[in-house]
């Protein structure tokens, strides 16, 4: 099981956002006995008598009121299309006055972009160990006999966070979404006597048993479909946002020298005139990656096969090119100033030229192709990032 690869919000936060609904206690447990006795003093011509009581004393069981919350920890959770063991995360408050347990599900509406299972794995539900964050100290939730989900012997909460219950609902994401997708999922608790026997969600009581514990509901309604005002059940829902880089590449070219208005090839300072793309004329070609998406996009590796009727200049790559729009910075390259990096040729060896940053350059002479490993990372929302290379025209 992988560990979520985004951080959630810590514990104390979540507790913070469901204490606030009901932050009164659960009251006397069910089933506590209450038992009242009268006694009567009196006098008979000025003498106390004895007292009396009645024979028998009034007894009553109090009754379960079941009473309970489930909120999300946080907001939409951004996940990578194709993302592993992705968490969503909940807290079940149980302000019933007696021990519950709750069966759990799910609830995916439709109109929003994706269901949380469109990557071909139904949902997983685990027990958080403490800390908030879906990792590998949480459990796995077990099964009852008829396949539900559930959590058992919940305690009443009358404000001791250890009597919270955080739930990690988790799924596998679907690959192919787009950046801003999202899935609407509802965690969706029922409350039962006794979930891993499959017992019944509790029911409100028709009659008032004096010496049995009745029922009466008293959850507030929620947003999931069926989830109503007293009816046992509680809901809240939680989002997945797809967070992904939407790469746009462009590539420019401009001579730089040719044999006849320039002195010396590659050195547009030695040009008494324009120079042209004639043979002999050295060019070099710009390649813009941008990244337009919500997240970054990690080891981009451009390749290009240098054309046909050119020869590739040794230890022309460049990385980190700085520029404008498309346009790499001529200068830079020619100079050596600026934040662009020159990278060796040789696909063997380690670099051999002195580097100062984790980009990779090489040529392969056999296949006649460019590669390049950007670094740092592109990132989203507009991040830019240029590569530059050179040939000569045969």
């Amino acid at each position: 099981m992988n560990s979520k690869h985004f951080a959630r919000l810590g514990l104390a936060t979540a507790l913070a956002l469901v204490m606030a609904p009901s932050a009164f206690a659960a009251g006397t447990d069910a089933g506590t006995n209450i038992t009242n006795t009268a006694t009567v003093n009196y006098d008979v011509g000025g003498v106390s008598q004895p007292p009396v009581t009645n024979p028998t004393p009034d007894d009553f069981e109090v009754d379960r009121r079941i009473l309970f919350t489930v909120a999300a920890t946080d907001g939409a959770e951004s996940v990578a299309p194709g993302a592993q063991n992705q968490a969503l995360t909940y807290v079940i408050q149980n302000d019933t006055n007696d021990t519950v347990d709750f069966y759990l599900s799910v609830e995916e509406l439709t109109g929003d972009d994706f269901d949380g299972a469109d990557g071909g794995s139904a949902a997983q539900f685990y027990l958080d160990d403490g800390d908030g964050i879906f990792n590998g100290a949480d459990t796995l939730l077990p099964v009852s006999p008829l396949g539900k989900p559930y959590l058992d012997n919940v305690p009443e909460y009358n404000g001791v966070a250890g009597n919270l219950r955080t739930v990690h609902v988790v799924y596998d994401i679907d690959t192919g979404l787009a950046n801003g997708d999202t899935a609407d999922v509802y965690l969706v608790a029922d409350a039962t006597s006794n979930a891993g026997a499959d017992s019944a969600i509790y029911t409100e009581s028709a009659t008032d048993g004096v010496l049995v514990v009745d029922t009466v509901l008293g959850d507030a309604d929620g947003p999931a479909t069926n989830d109503d005002a007293r009816d046992a059940t509680h809901s809240a829902m939680d989002s997945y946002l797809i967070s992904s880089a939407t790469l746009a590449v462009s590539k420019t070219s401009v001579v730089v020298t040719d044999p006849f208005n320039c002195a010396t090839a590659g050195d547009s300072t030695s040009c008494t005139g324009t120079p042209k793309r004639i043979p002999g004329a050295v060019i070099q070609y710009c390649i813009t990656v941008e990244n337009t998406g919500g997240a970054t996009a990690e080891d981009v590796v451009i390749t290009d096969q240098v054309p046909g009727a050119t020869t590739y200049v040794n230890q022309s790559i460049w990385t980190n090119v700085s520029g404008t729009g498309t346009a790499c910075d001529l200068t830079d390259t020619l100079t050596a100033a600026g934040n662009m990096q020159p990278e060796d040729d040789n696909t063997v060896d380690a670099d051999a030229l002195p580097e100062t940053d984790p980009a990779g350059g090489s040529f392969d002479a056999g296949t006649e192709t460019v590669s390049v490993q950007l670094k740092p990372d592109v990132a989203g929302s507009g991040g830019i990032a240029r590569a530059a290379f050179r040939v000569t025209i045969d």
